[in-house]
């Protein structure tokens, strides 16, 4: 039972992938390219694009602040349900340590994907580092919202407690939405959350919350996206069509499974019942003879209820066939001594 109602599950569960898949036009290998370099390093990382359906034409248009992001392909073509694999540079040479960002966004026949891009720069030596855990309320946060994120900067070798620490929102083209800055005092390591109200007017989109702490000429850097978003958004035309073929094989899905359950345990009470009848039609064989015409009338009512049975599905038609003839036999010896 428990293995039929799985095959069910995961039945279904496939054809809603492979319906938003189509749905999709094609696949990425990767959501976000994020990188951590030093002053003047560049690092180069790859994007798959996997093909769902028919051939199609891709373009590729992409931004970064300061420009330093690039690919070596910006159109080609992939065959049905092929696969393309693109390079990305992302280049630190004459930025300042900091936090950059960009964005790619493939593009085919109507169909469009997007991969924000997120560069920190480090400075050759740090004496400080830090980390953010966004709080998972505010990794999708609304415009007028509260965001909030835990900080934590540790003092790796650095003699001298004090480092400032500055935090910055930013959007995928660079654009400052909110800065703030603060002197720290960290002997060893301190944790603490910022919190802060997103603008009225904040567009959708994603950004970045970014931590740079300065200790002298010594720059580190830390950062994790989040998103701007609202309900509305959420049953817009474009996810209203993958929300309600969720919807619908979720239903179909509950009915499945209550199909199952109804058919298991009505075919347990046809083998109960069937059994109990099986039962009494050993019990024949235990009849004793001290009155034949009673006997017999017991008989031929026996057998009929066995037909019966056997008619409304309770006896197999084997079972039946060998009790019947079980009866027919006894019922022949027994009018012989009539």
């Amino acid at each position: 039972m428990i293995r039929k109602l799985a095959f069910a599950a995961v039945i279904l569960l496939l054809s809603f992938q492979i319906t938003s898949s189509a749905e999709k036009g094609f696949e990425l290998s990767i959501p976000v390219i994020k990188s951590v370099v030093k002053q003047g390093d560049i690092v180069r990382t790859q994007v798959s694009i996997i093909n769902i359906g028919e051939g199609k034409n891709f373009e590729v248009a992409y931004g970064s602040e300061i420009n330093f992001l690039s690919i070596n392909e910006d159109s080609f073509f992939i065959s049905e349900d092929g696969a393309k694999t693109v390079s990305v540079a992302l280049d630190s040479s004459g930025l300042s340590p900091g936090v950059y960002t960009g964005q790619i966004s493939f593009n085919s026949e109507g169909y469009s994907h997007k991969i924000p891009v997120v560069l920190e720069v480090e400075s050759a030596r740090t004496s400080f580092d830090s980390f953010i855990e966004i709080n998972p309320k505010s990794s999708v946060s609304s415009p007028g919202g509260i965001f909030e994120s835990k900080v934590k900067i540790i003092n790796l070798v650095s003699p001298n407690d004090d480092v400032a620490a500055d935090y910055l929102v930013k959007d995928l083209e660079g654009n400052v939405v909110i800065e703030d800055s603060e002197v720290l005092s960290v002997a060893n390591q301190i944790e603490f959350v910022k919190s802060y109200p997103l603008p009225e007017n904040i567009e959708y989109g994603n950004y970045v919350f970014a931590v740079k702490t300065r200790n002298g000429n010594e720059i580190s850097t830390s950062s994790a996206l989040f998103e701007v978003s609202s309900e509305e958004i959420m049953f817009s035309p474009e996810n209203g069509r993958e929300y309600s073929l969720f919807v619908s094989f979720a239903v179909i899905l509950a009915l499945v499974i209550a199909f199952l359950l109804f058919n298991h345990f009505w075919n347990r009470r046809v083998v109960e019942t069937a059994n109990d009848w099986n039962k009494k039609l050993v019990d024949l064989k235990r009849v004793k003879f001290s009155d034949i015409g009673k006997e017999i009338r017991n008989l031929e009512y026996k057998k009929a209820v066995l037909k019966k049975a056997y008619e409304k599905g309770y006896v197999s038609r084997p079972s039946y066939e060998e009790g019947r003839k079980k009866m027919n036999l006894l019922l022949a010896g027994l009018k012989k001594r009539l």
